[in-house]
């Protein structure tokens, strides 16, 4: 590995050229954001950040084992801001790197590579360098869309990669009759078997209609790679998410290898086998850089002997993070500013990325009168690599308008709009009023937005998508 440290921005794209995820019951669930960390929090009165430690080494590789990789939501692409971007794309180098250094023979990214399915082509550059790194070392990598980077046309940049013979596409399969039919890959006779995710989680029905009683008919090893939440694991980050039940996942694969839960975890599921969620690499919101804060974000490198599975959690490295909470409640707005100020005159940024998180309702003035983005100046002055600003819960006694709280998912910010108008709304049918109507808003719009299957004719499609929608129409009809 280079000397040069990884976070050093100056010439970032000669120094790339240098190759070197608790609701189930507990008794089952061996690991929850336990493993070795890189990381720790550290508290004081208005924020917390990140200190280094070394991690756990992972031991050596035993002659006649199999070992691998296994990422997921990268999301690389994913921040507007240039330096989060840079910082995201590094963290994944990085991991590719550390995947090389312990003796990976094969990697698994388990969806959401990329943050869009048509990502800004330098990042994809930068992601197209470092996989024929590995394909050039003979490291096959096999990938499954995400929820993110899926394309129903298969015209992602997914598919230019896979066809540019960077890696394994993995999700292949047909429906045969109701039944969706899975094709499978292999590395060294272990089946890998993948089940592709589509957006606001419209996979689960094809997990409905997967012909389990093939794939569980495969020889052990095998790997199942999914990215979709379980409903029996589902953090409360994701309670109203669509999830999939444990019940529709085929049984007795050694390893299933997860994503789409930004959130680590390990869990030993009687009957089926290991469900691992690495959780992400970098992150992709002001959520997922909390998250960080507390806990390094990595990926597991797993070894295969004999039939068994060992975990070994990687942490990847990536720059302190210092988060910091302000509460505006009853404080007018030009004193607010004064303590912002205050804060950011005094503080140690220097190397570190800043979360800056303001919420409450002042008392007097507007939000635009705390000058936000002069305390952000403030606080990169000091030296910080970048202030993430989250200022979505901020409100004042003045303001009437919609306050939208930016941590949160699409999916969360989806409901609670929803809900908030019909609220408001006044109906004659009663079935469209308060929390039933906002439901029934809810599900019509996720049975409208399903997507078209591969090899399935616009007909059936469009007869699909209004039988689901006299389903959920009929449903609300007769719990009047």
């Amino acid at each position: 590995m280079p000397s040069k440290s990884i976070f050093d921005f100056s010439n970032s794209g000669d120094a790339a050229k240098n190759e070197e995820t608790k609701e189930k019951k507990a008794p089952r669930e061996k690991h929850k954001r336990e493993a070795p960390r890189s990381a720790a929090a550290h508290k004081h009165e208005i924020s917390k950040s990140k200190i280094a430690q070394p991690p756990a080494p992972v031991p050596p590789k035993k002659e006649g084992t199999i070992r691998f990789a296994h990422l997921a939501d990268c999301h690389l692409g994913a921040f507007r801001d240039d330096t989060l971007r840079e910082l995201n794309i590094k963290a994944f180098e990085n991991a590719i790197d550390k995947s090389v250094a312990e003796g990976a023979d094969f990697i698994i990214i388990a969806g959401d590579l990329f943050h869009t399915n048509v990502p800004d082509m330098r990042v994809a550059e930068r992601c197209a360098r470092k996989l024929r790194h590995l394909k050039e070392k003979g490291i096959e990598v096999f990938v499954l869309y995400g929820s993110h980077d899926y394309s129903p046309n298969e015209k992602s940049i997914i598919d230019v990669l896979k066809g540019a013979g960077l890696f394994n596409k993995l999700g292949g399969g047909e429906y045969v009759g109701d039944k969706l039919k899975l094709k499978p890959s292999e590395f060294r006779g272990i089946p890998i078997i993948g089940l592709l995710a589509r957006t606001s989680g419209l996979e689960k029905s094809d997990y409905e209609h997967l012909d389990t009683e093939a794939l569980e008919a495969l020889p052990n090893p095998k790997i199942f790679v999914y990215h979709s939440a379980i409903a029996e694991y589902r953090p409360s980050f994701l309670k109203d998410a669509e999830c999939v039940p444990l019940s529709l996942f085929p049984k007795g694969f050694a390893y299933y290898a997860g994503g789409h839960v930004h959130e680590r975890r390990e869990v030993d599921e009687r009957g089926y086998g290991t469900f691992v969620f690495p959780g992400h690499t970098f992150g992709a919101d002001f959520r997922d850089l909390e998250s960080d804060a507390e806990e390094a974000p990595g990926f597991y490198i797993v070894d295969i002997e004999s039939g068994a599975i060992n975990l070994h959690f990687v942490p990847v490295e990536i720059p302190e993070i210092m988060l910091a909470d302000f509460k505006a409640d009853g404080k007018g707005a030009l004193e607010f500013k004064e303590e912002l100020q205050h804060w950011a005159n005094g503080g140690n940024f220097a190397g570190k990325i800043v979360m800056l998180r303001v919420a409450g309702k002042l008392a007097s003035g507007k939000p635009n009168e705390v000058e936000l983005e002069k305390i952000r100046e403030t606080v990169l002055e000091k030296g910080a690599l970048v202030c993430v600003l989250n200022r979505g819960s901020l409100s004042s006694a003045e303001r009437l308008a919609v306050q939208i709280d930016t941590s949160k998912s699409k999916d969360e910010i989806e409901r609670e709009i929803i809900g908030e108008f019909v609220s408001k709304a006044s109906f004659k049918d009663d079935a469209l009023n308060g929390k039933k109507g906002a439901e029934l808003a809810i599900s019509l719009s996720g049975a409208l937005k399903q997507e078209q299957r591969a090899n399935e004719t616009k007909d059936t499609y469009h007869r699909r998508v209004f039988g689901d929608v006299r389903k959920v129409m009929d449903s609300a009809e007769g719990q009047k």
